[in-house]
């Protein structure tokens, strides 16, 4: 018989190997059997948090993730899950204060500083995103769609060779960056 703790580390490697891969229904089923032996787990919370809001499941996502954050309030990416998921149910005073909170408890979570830009700019507030996007850039400079969004809000703002510049950027690390091609 398997270790508790050897079978959670394996079926948490699994949940996470399948969801890279895309495979929402096998990562949802190794995270189920984490959680049946540590209900606790908070990695497989997040993972079963994500995998419910893929599926367009909100309810069950906050729930999930709320579940992680009582368990484990320190770890920042939780509340970047849980910002992202608000934004979808289109909770954006809820949304920023989560990735606001994510980065008060990890201040080079990248992914929180992007989505945190991204909420500026979408609700025309771009002159507010250009920093949090830099700073997404800053601390990950090899992400397409960071480069991409820096573009859209320069490009918001009228400043054309700025959006061009990051647009260029976007090109050079995916050149198949349909929106920066576009733009």
């Amino acid at each position: 018989m398997i270790p508790s703790s050897a079978l959670i580390a394996g079926e948490l490697q699994k949940a996470q190997k399948c969801y890279q891969l895309g495979d929402l229904i096998g990562a949802e089923s190794h995270s189920r059997t984490v959680l049946r032996h540590d209900p606790e787990q908070t990695d497989a919370l997040q993972i079963g948090a994500i995998t419910a809001y893929q599926r367009s499941d909100h309810g069950t996502a906050i729930a999930l993730v709320n579940r992680a954050i009582a368990i484990q309030p320190s770890k920042a990416n939780l509340y970047n899950t849980r910002g992202n998921i608000e934004i979808r149910t289109s909770d954006f005073t809820s949304a920023e204060a989560s990735y606001l909170c994510a980065l008060k408890l990890d201040d080079k979570l990248a992914d929180a500083w992007f989505n945190l830009g991204t909420l500026y700019y979408q609700q025309a507030r771009a002159a507010e995103s250009l920093p949090l996007l830099g700073k997404a850039i800053q601390l990950n400079p090899k992400v397409a769609n960071y480069w991409n969004n820096l573009g859209n809000a320069y490009r918001k703002l009228g400043s054309t060779d700025e959006a061009l510049n990051a647009y260029r950027g976007a090109i050079a690390l995916d050149p198949t960056q349909g929106d920066a091609i576009s733009n």
